[in-house]
């Protein structure tokens, strides 16, 4: 059990087998589902991979993912999520010249599992090439992450590091723009940052925002600005909010 995760919902169970990282033990098919599109989709999947199928009632789908009646009646037994080596990727990323502008996304001590998956899912569309997250008082890519992200948790690269400042000021040395996430008062409007060559945003924990070294080693410390009521957003609203507005910089 230590060493596998239950992974359920159509579309996360879709893209873990299209993604093809992980090893998966067996697909399960509630024995009273009805064959959808979706579902024949997934079982053709499946059997592309040589994974078995099997179908299995119910209640037992419910024991797999520890819900009730949100697995759509589908699981999968698979092995945990494939993170990649910091030093191996970002120098990877660094080098390739099909990526001579990347895009990281450092997140300081996010805990909150539907937080963790909304920013992959927002990595995955807005083109982000590492995920950064720190070993320790941080959520890591469980089934809850994988469900939230709607799989495309299975498509990012991502890896645990012991200590993000390291990092950080690794990319500074190849003179990367570190954009960190923070409303105070020497920040400056997000859209007002000017971004060329390799780019890192590092969004803060909820609650607490960027921890000192971190925000530290940031070469600009920018905010979105607010013009509600309420004066904040969650960290996986500002840091899709905050991915969109360096990407189309970026671009532009």
């Amino acid at each position: 059990m230590a060493n596998r995760d239950f992974i359920y919902g159509r579309q996360p169970v879709r893209e873990v087998l299209r993604a093809g990282k992980r090893h998966v033990k067996v697909l399960y098919i509630g024995a009273s589902a009805k064959t959808t599109p979706d579902i024949e989709e997934i079982a053709a999947l499946a059997t592309e991979s040589s994974v078995p199928v099997q179908r299995v009632k119910r209640h037992r789908l419910e024991q797999m993912a520890d819900t009730h009646g949100n697995h759509q009646g589908v699981a999968l037994e698979a092995g945990r999520h494939q993170y990649v080596e910091w030093r191996d990727a970002s120098e990877a990323i660094l080098s390739s010249t099909a990526s001579h502008n990347p895009l990281f996304l450092f997140l300081d001590r996010i805990q909150d599992p539907q937080n963790l998956g909304s920013l992959l899912r927002s990595a995955d569309a807005m083109g982000v090439d590492l995920v950064v997250i720190p070993k320790d008082r941080a959520a890591h890519v469980t089934p809850a992450v994988v469900r939230a992200s709607a799989g495309a948790s299975e498509h990012v690269a991502v890896c645990i590091v012991a200590n993000l400042v390291n990092c950080q000021r690794q990319l500074q040395e190849l003179d990367a723009t570190i954009v960190g996430l923070e409303a105070c008062p020497e920040s400056v409007p997000l859209d007002s940052v000017e971004v060329n060559g390799p780019t890192a945003l590092v969004v803060g924990s909820e609650g607490k925002g960027l921890r000192r070294l971190v925000k530290e080693n940031c070469t600009t410390l920018a905010s979105i600005p607010m013009h509600g009521r309420v004066n904040s957003l969650n960290a996986g609203v500002a840091g899709a909010v905050a991915l969109y507005e360096i990407s189309r910089s970026r671009e532009t």
